[in-house]
């Protein structure tokens, strides 16, 4: 048996609804990558990702 796979991405600005699109994809058992919460994780104050980015783009 082949399954499809399929890739949805969510975007848009404040007041978009995607939490809400999020939790009807949640609730049909649609696995959820949540990239705002992995962005928040990693770019915390005194990680090194965020000292990269600060770097990288040379933000004083």
């Amino acid at each position: 048996m082949h399954f499809l796979t399929y890739i949805i991405t969510l975007t848009g600005g404040i007041g978009y609804r995607k939490t809400i699109a999020a939790n009807i994809l949640r609730k049909l058992k649609i696995n959820i990558i949540d990239s705002d919460k992995i962005r928040k994780k990693i770019t915390k104050s005194g990680k090194p990702t965020l000292k990269t980015i600060i770097n990288k783009f040379d933000i004083n």
